[in-house]
């Protein structure tokens, strides 16, 4: 088939479907859909040397990401133009560049049936499909991995960056204040956490095997944190307190306390000097 019968079968081809064989075909893709309209029209382009570079630098940027098998042997005669052996002046690149259409649509016009690029736009939809699947599949493995690799792994509870060496923090039998105490975390504990919280209360797991509850936060600051260690890990030294001695609150400051006690000491005097009192009237 011919030039004019080939430009005469693609001048009656839908606009968008024309559009999207320039955009999509692995040959036309490298030139702009104004420049091959025209040459459809009957005007072939007059490549400037910019024009030039950019399909150069088109062609140049794909050979770098690699070429499909059906790319590469379609677009061989345009990589040819601008390899070592390819011709230097404006005028013989223009025509070679122009030859280049002219062929790719004589191809897609066999047996005087366009060959527009809906198939092509088929195909490259169900790369993206095999793609996403492929990217689902992997996240997925990443998933399982991580998943594994967790499944080795416990959560450990210690005082929060901050907090006092001389506090205690109580740990009660259930997540309240008005639980039993079972036991007393200090600076120095590094306790088992079972992962069952429930809402500011770890749930941790003493060493006689019960589990225990202890406020992890107040509204003016954060009492304990947990970071994740390896079950094999030998660097974690655990000391658990398993005792009925109460922190003086679920975090009280040593001085507080001290001033408190105190107070109550007076008070308790106090009230000792008021019953002797008592008793002579």
């Amino acid at each position: 088939m011919g030039l004019e019968e080939t430009l005469s079968l693609w001048k009656n081809v839908d606009e968008s479907d024309r559009t999207a064989t320039w955009k999509l075909d692995p040959v036309l893709k490298f030139f702009s859909p104004s420049m091959l309209d025209e040459f459809v029209a009957g005007k072939p382009t007059a490549f400037s040397m910019e024009q030039i570079f950019e399909v150069q630098d088109l062609v140049e940027k794909k050979q770098k990401e690699g070429f499909s098998s059906e790319e590469s042997s379609c677009c061989s005669g345009l990589v040819s133009i601008f390899g070592p052996g390819g011709v230097r002046s404006k005028v013989a690149r223009s025509h070679k560049l122009n030859k280049v259409i002219e062929q790719r649509l004589i191809e897609l016009s066999q047996d005087g049936k366009v060959k527009i690029c809906r198939g092509l736009n088929e195909n490259e939809n169900e790369n993206r499909k095999e793609e996403t699947e492929t990217s689902r599949i992997n996240e997925n493995l990443k998933m399982n991995e991580s998943s594994r690799i967790n499944e080795n792994v416990e959560e450990y509870v210690k005082f929060a960056p901050g907090m006092p060496e001389e506090a205690k923090i109580n740990i009660r039998n259930i997540p309240s204040k008005d639980g039993e105490i079972i036991g007393v975390i200090d600076s120095k504990s590094l306790l088992k956490s079972s992962g069952q919280n429930v809402g500011p209360y770890y749930c941790l797991e003493l060493t006689d095997g019960r589990k225990g509850y202890a406020l992890s936060e107040t509204q003016d600051r954060k009492l304990l944190v947990s970071s994740k260690s390896p079950l094999k890990s030998s660097g974690f030294e655990t000391q658990i307190k398993n005792s009925t001695q109460s922190a003086p609150n679920e975090f009280v400051p040593k001085q507080e306390f001290m001033t408190l006690k105190a107070r109550v000491e007076s008070l308790e005097a106090d009230l000792k000097a008021l019953k002797t009192l008592l008793r002579s009237a």
